[in-house]
């Protein structure tokens, strides 16, 4: 979730899908990777993540904000187990705001703080606006979601 959401262009290993990522120790490669030799896989079995990666393509598409890193902006948030974020178009047209959980440690309750974050297409030269709420209180369940994701409009 944080490569697909921080960066505007992320990849994964083949059979990540299916939660095969067993690192080899001291390298940075997988153990079942397909370097080395073709694996055939069963895409379906239990356990499987593609609805989620699906989900999360469908938002990147639906997000221009999400599709670039130009405009990235992070945000204070009171949890130093969550990061967060808030993206935005080149254009100004899109912005999404991003917490996500870098452990799974539990739950965890925080406060996403937006400060100074502005947004939006400019009315007059310069002119932009700060996100209505100062902060906003949050939740995150890695066991349900890692992650959470809101657009912001202006």
């Amino acid at each position: 979730m944080l490569a697909a959401t921080l960066s505007g262009n992320y990849g994964m290993y083949n059979g990540f899908e299916l939660l095969e990522h067993e690192a080899i120790p001291e390298k940075e490669e997988y153990l079942n990777s397909e370097k080395y030799k073709l694996k055939v896989r069963d895409w379906n079995r239990l356990g499987n993540i593609k609805d989620y990666i699906c989900n999360l393509n469908r938002i990147r598409r639906s997000n221009p904000a999400l599709l670039q890193t130009s405009n990235l902006r992070f945000a204070q948030v009171d949890d130093s187990e969550v990061i967060g974020f808030v993206k935005e178009s080149v254009g100004g047209d899109n912005a999404v705001a991003v917490a996500v959980a870098l452990a799974n440690t539990g739950p965890r309750e925080f406060w996403f703080h937006f400060g100074d974050i502005e947004v939006g297409l400019p009315s007059n030269p310069g002119e932009r606006r700060l996100l209505e709420w100062g902060g906003v209180r949050l939740r995150i369940d890695p066991q349900q979601d890692p992650a959470l994701l809101f657009r912001c409009f202006t």
